[in-house]
């Protein structure tokens, strides 16, 4: 997606943990699997969690070559 259609559309950069979950679809203690494991990077905002939609739109890229490419 181009950086100006997101800009016209004003997207939140950061995300909260609930967001993410909503996006994804998954619960929180799988966001946080996600997180521990290294898949999904945080992003404190003093002390709240926060994470980029840059990161969570690379994490299902990610996700999808891998189920469409499971022998790479």
């Amino acid at each position: 997606m181009l950086k100006v259609e997101r800009e016209q559309r004003l997207e939140p950069l950061l995300l909260t943990p609930r967001e993410v979950c909503a996006l994804l679809r998954i619960g929180r203690t799988t966001l946080w699997e996600l997180r521990r494991s290294g898949l999904l990077k945080t992003v404190y905002v003093g002390r709240s969690p926060r994470f980029r939609r840059e990161d969570v739109e690379e994490l299902v890229e990610r996700l999808a070559a891998e189920v469409s490419n499971p022998l790479e």
